[in-house]
């Protein structure tokens, strides 16, 4: 690994510990090991990460997880893979009616001029806005000039 720092400064946390793991080349672990033990940031630094790794090695290794778990987080990737589109050979299932939360089934033509006659105007323009013809590849609307 190569240093990100001078030698007149600290090295990186990162380099130190490749130092206590034994992962620089032999001038440059030569070169940081100097620096830390003259260099009581460094040397705090070095024992901190030491200590980090003793705790994690006495830690208890982790249970496996539930089978419950597991199975429903595959089923959700096996979900995410299908494709969305019908394979041809297989046939197209078209429905008129929808399913709700509770169960029942409504009639979806009945369900559609309900909320279209209680909510928005047909046109699809929120109420209480004209229906101008303008916007792209239209014909921009006349405009009454003033006399100044």
């Amino acid at each position: 690994m190569t240093s990100t720092a001078d030698t007149a400064q600290h090295p990186e946390v990162s380099e130190i510990s490749d130092l206590t793991e034994g992962l620089l080349s032999p001038s440059r672990a030569a070169e940081v090991r100097q620096h830390v033990a003259g260099c009581d940031l460094c040397s705090e630094v070095r024992d901190s990460l030491e200590e980090i790794r003793d705790l994690l090695g006495t830690m208890a290794t982790p249970e496996p997880m539930p089978e419950d778990v597991a199975a429903r987080i595959d089923a959700a990737l096996a979900a995410e893979v299908r494709p969305t589109a019908p394979v041809a050979d297989e046939p197209v299932v078209v429905s008129r009616e929808t399913t709700t939360d509770d169960g029942t089934t409504t009639d979806r033509a009945t369900s559609e001029s309900t909320s279209r006659s209680i909510g928005a105007p047909a046109t699809g323009r929120p109420a209480g806005r004209s229906s101008a013809a303008t916007g792209p590849g239209r014909r921009p609307t006349r405009r009454r000039r003033r006399a100044v």
